[in-house]
């Protein structure tokens, strides 16, 4: 804190407010840096203060044409009242105002012989604050998109990160409008794996293999979300594919989780030209397993399954929805198949995860009641089930 004039101070009192919530005063709350100058707080709220003379016989203050530092107040950071939007709000810069309302702890009314500053809370004209330059960065990550413009059923999204802190680890979900599905993913940083939730729901997060990326304003590729055109469509129409980035979860390389936002570049746009874009642009490829966004960061290591087992569904029977999970003791690439009775695959999810449990989810609204079959296979282990879809 600041003052100077062109006369000379006799008295000064004057109340600050941070102006925001995200400010509390510290325990330490200020230090002068003159004598005969003291501050008082708080408010209640932890955000405002007074600072005021206590000597009022002693002139304070020469006549100066420059500003002279006073007090030195300190502050800390609230997180719980920051919620940012966009990349640039990763800097804040605090906010000073003139408080109409100051504690009233040590409040002394003191004379100004000379005008310049009659110190009380009626007399405050010539009062005015310089708001600081110097911003608070905080750290922040954020997750991009940027679509291609197909000319067939077939489009994709790259998904990107930036952080201005060292990256440890990541965690999202990508979903898609109506009218489209997700099918597959490509272009995999290595370390970073997808699992299908659903035909238009993935979660993306990264594993065990991750390398830590170094904090940059520049952005990395993390994946490419492949899509296509759910069922019939008018011949030449484009669609939007409509990708968006929910749930997005990032932490840095201490373990500790950080704010996350994201971004939404060019959206992808699809073309029908060539029937079900769903099965047509290899629906089901390039999928990866079910394990928490880094194995020391959620996993107890030694709850880690010991061998491969493919469990029974459940609900059994279920009526549309059932999930299917398996066990993984090591990294391994895995498909789960769905047959009916006459032998004809009905679904197929595929993937490569680490060591974990791996749950996929089938929507059968489509399918027939019925006995149906579900064989899996991660490296050498085979196994097959049955499960009753019941209408």
């Amino acid at each position: 804190v600041s003052v100077g004039g062109p006369n000379q101070d006799d008295g000064i009192q004057f109340g600050i407010d941070f102006g925001n919530d995200g400010f509390q005063l510290n325990s330490t709350a200020a230090t002068s840096l003159v004598s005969g100058v003291s501050f008082a707080g708080d408010d209640g709220n932890g955000d405002e203060g007074l600072v005021y003379q206590t000597n009022s016989t002693t002139d304070y203050l020469p006549a100066v044409t420059s500003s002279t530092d006073i007090m030195k107040v300190y502050f800390d950071w609230n997180a719980s009242d920051f919620t940012p939007t966009s990349w640039s709000d990763r800097y804040f810069v605090p906010q000073l105002k003139h408080s109409a309302s100051t504690p009233s702890t040590h409040y002394a009314e003191v004379p100004d012989t000379s005008d310049c500053l009659v110190a009380d809370s009626a007399n405050n004209e010539l009062l005015t604050f310089v708001q600081p330059t110097d911003s608070i960065e905080v750290y922040l990550g954020e997750y991009s998109t940027n679509g291609y413009t197909s000319q067939t059923s077939c489009s994709y999204t790259d998904i990107f990160v930036r952080a201005n802190f060292d990256t440890d680890s990541c965690s999202f979900k990508v979903r898609v409008g109506s009218g489209i599905c997700i099918t597959g993913t490509t272009d995999k940083l290595t370390g970073v794996a997808a699992s299908q939730i659903s035909d238009t729901l993935w979660e993306i997060h990264t594993t065990s293999l991750f390398s830590t990326l170094g904090a940059a304003d520049t952005v990395v590729k993390l994946i490419r979300v492949n899509t296509g055109i759910k069922g019939t469509c008018l011949v030449n129409k484009t669609l939007g594919v409509g990708l968006t980035i929910e749930g997005q979860l990032i932490w840095n390389e201490a373990g500790a989780q950080q704010y996350a936002v994201t971004s939404q570049g060019s959206s992808a746009q699809a073309k029908c030209v060539n029937g079900n874009g769903c099965f047509a642009c290899g629906f089901g490829g390039g999928g990866g397993g079910d394990p928490p966004p880094r194995l020391d960061r959620t996993t107890d290591e030694s709850a880690l399954p010991e061998v491969f087992a493919l469990h029974q569904n459940f609900p059994n029977p279920f009526n549309p929805v059932t999930k299917i999970k398996l066990d993984l003791p090591e990294q391994s690439s895995w498909t789960i198949t769905v047959f009916n009775v006459m032998g004809q695959k009905v679904k197929e999810f595929t993937g490569e995860s680490s060591p974990g449990t791996v749950t996929v989810e089938w929507d059968a609204r489509d399918s027939a009641s019925g006995m149906y079959f579900y064989k899996v296979v991660a490296g050498d282990f085979q196994a097959t089930k049955k499960m009753i879809l019941l209408k």
